[in-house]
């Protein structure tokens, strides 16, 4: 009887820790790898306008997210119902799903990695593991090291590399079985939750957000360094910042936000403009 009080106890505990959606009370975050700190930019003028909103009111959880470009659906997980959902990117209608097999799952992130055969990725904030699904007779369900123990949540795949949030630290880039470097972020002042990859240039742009600052956070990588691009407020009042992702074929990105007690997915049109002044500009102004 005493045995079952202890284990009803800690139960209690870790629920309060992670909550129902990962998010870590203070104290409770673990001591992760820092890495690289990411340079300092901000020379851009972001803007980010919600174009479409929807709910999908079959999901009791709408966390991490990622785009499947093949069949044109965003992805999303929802640890209640213990698996990840694709829905229409325009109305939030169900689609298919794909049911978590492991004991307990906590899954937040989600990110496809390749589309022949299937192959997804998913993190857990109660375990060290990568979940890895490779569906089309290709193996089914198997785990590697997740770089970050239990510190990782939102996910997504470059083409190359999978990157996913270090706790409030920062992020980690990863290949499994072959390595992982990681780059600390200085700007988010909370819990990481979202991320997302997309075209930047000719490098590699990062965006997160973080459950309860309600911000987004833009870097650059340009293969060896974090640059720092600016940050904007969320654009709809919200409780808390979740998933995020980028379409390439739609050229626009995905957000899911907890308010007014559902969950909501919300398309953006983000934009760009560079500010900063060149040097030679810098050097006419001198010579008036």
């Amino acid at each position: 009887m005493r045995k079952l009080a202890v284990l009803l106890i800690l139960l209690a505990v870790s629920a309060f820790a992670f909550g129902n959606d990962g998010n870590t009370s203070p104290g409770f975050i673990t001591s992760p790898s820092m890495g690289v700190e990411a340079l300092d930019s901000a020379d851009w003028d972001i803007t980010v306008t919600s174009t479409n909103s929807f709910t999908c009111s079959y999901a009791q959880h709408i966390l991490g997210l990622d785009y499947h470009m093949a069949q044109e659906a965003l992805l999303f997980s929802s640890a209640s119902d213990d698996k990840t959902y694709a829905c229409d990117p325009d109305t939030g209608a169900e689609g298919s799903s794909l049911d978590y097999p492991w004991t307990n799952p906590s899954a937040f992130g989600v990110a496809m990695v390749s589309d022949s055969p299937y192959t997804f990725y998913f993190d857990d904030w109660n375990d060290s593991y990568i979940h890895v699904y490779v569906g089309g007779g290709g193996g089914g369900w198997s785990t590697e090291t997740n770089p970050v123990g239990r510190n990782g949540r939102g996910m997504d795949f470059d083409g190359s590399n999978t990157w996913i949030t270090n706790s409030g630290t920062g992020v980690c880039r990863f290949q499994p079985g072959v390595g992982e470097a990681f780059y600390s972020l200085s700007e988010p002042q909370d819990q990481l939750s979202g991320l997302t990859t997309f075209p930047h240039g000719a490098n590699t742009g990062v965006m997160v957000t973080t459950y309860d600052d309600l911000n987004f956070y833009f870097y650059e990588f340009d293969g060896s360094s974090m640059v720092y691009l600016g940050s904007t407020p969320v654009p709809v009042s919200c409780t808390s910042s979740m998933g995020l992702a980028y379409s390439d074929t739609r050229d626009s990105f995905f957000w899911s936000y907890y308010s007014g007690g559902i969950y909501h997915i919300d398309e953006l049109d983000i934009t760009f403009v560079e500010t900063a002044i060149e040097e030679t500009t810098w050097g006419q102004i001198k010579a008036l």
